[in-house]
């Protein structure tokens, strides 16, 4: 068992990623992630092997989900067709596996719990 979470500066600039779960942490079975942002700032479209559930503690989300990878054809854009909804603490939304979406943080700061029913769970773009 593990009680130390890895503190990992996020892809994105305002934004910090907690790993408080996963196989470099000691889990077996999933990972649970905690994101701080602190700017506004896009999460370009991209996909997870498996659903994904995300809960808003702070913050206010735009979210995009859009096609699954598995339906789209070469230059597509996939997130034609989604759906975008807004969302604030409490808020508790769970993605499809290899669904494509992301995200606009708007209210700061923002806090998002991730968890990934896998341990090793990756992050992965529509377009390679």
């Amino acid at each position: 068992m593990s009680v130390d979470a890895m503190v990992l500066d996020g892809p994105f600039d305002g934004l910090i990623h907690q790993q408080l779960l996963g196989r470099e942490v000691g889990s077996r079975d999933a990972s649970l992630w905690l994101h701080h942002m602190t700017r506004v700032l896009t999460v370009p479209p991209h996909y997870h092997e498996r659903e994904e559930t995300v809960v808003v503690l702070q913050g206010q989300l735009s979210i995009a989900v859009g096609q699954s990878v598995d339906q789209l054809t070469e230059g597509e854009d996939p997130m034609v067709g989604g759906t975008t909804v807004e969302v604030g603490p409490d808020a508790t939304i769970q993605i499809p596996s290899r669904t494509v979406h992301g995200y606009v943080i708007s209210g700061l700061p923002a806090r998002v719990l991730i968890f990934l029913p896998e341990p090793d769970a990756i992050t992965l773009f529509p377009d390679g």
